[in-house]
């Protein structure tokens, strides 16, 4: 089965300063997942590669995903909505997810605007989004998937219990680089790549998310 792991085409600040955004490391964690459960998956990092939304749903017609992935922050949020409308709209049956910051504190509110959305997850990704193509695969629900929001059957949107977080990184696999425009991702003309050395945060601003994490 295939699926396809979309960081959708936005603005970015970062980008417009530096000329370059950086990798979308969450997606390419979750690709490793996908390809460990023998899942074909692909990135589309809609942002380093400057796509309209006719390119999008191009490259979406042509790998026929049967599950996509979105992730966004707040000022992308809109973005994901109009990548998930352009999938669903490609083909109804295909499941979209969207996760990322934004989506993690507002799942209800998300699956409320969006209705082309079909699942939030909520928090760290990895175990979640292998459960989740186990059952998809299996054709099963996710009324008992930890971390995930869902509507039911009559319509209703349903916030499971959080999932604990990971507490040894050395059981996340190493994010597929290989799917990721490599070459994209520069800045004053110098190459880089991104690495994951910690997650979380020892302080508690008010103001971030990592705090209610």
């Amino acid at each position: 089965m295939r699926t396809l792991l979309i960081l959708p085409p936005t603005t970015s600040v970062v980008k417009e300063v530096l000329g370059s955004a950086g990798p979308p490391l969450g997606l390419a964690y979750l690709a490793s997942v996908a390809r460990m459960r023998g899942w074909k998956p692909m990135i589309i990092d809609g942002l380093a590669e400057n796509l309209t939304p006719d390119a999008l749903e191009e490259k979406i017609r042509k790998f026929k995903p049967d599950v996509v992935g979105l992730t966004a922050t707040t000022p992308a949020i809109y973005d994901a909505y109009e990548a998930a409308r352009i999938a669903k709209e490609l083909n109804p049956e295909t499941l979209v997810i969207i996760g990322g910051p934004h989506a993690t504190f507002t799942a209800e509110e998300v699956l409320t605007e969006c209705r082309h959305v079909d699942l939030v997850v909520m928090g760290e990704g990895e175990q979640t989004f292998g459960e989740i193509l186990e059952r998809y695969e299996r054709g099963g629900g996710f009324a008992d998937v930890l971390g995930v929001a869902y509507r039911s059957e009559d319509g209703v949107v349903k916030v499971n219990p959080p999932r604990p977080l990971i507490r040894n990184l050395d059981d996340v696999p190493i994010p597929a680089y290989d799917l990721l425009p490599m070459d994209r991702y520069e800045v004053n003309g110098v190459s880089y790549a991104a690495i994951m050395t910690s997650r979380g945060c020892p302080y508690n601003c008010v103001f971030c998310s990592s705090s209610l994490q």
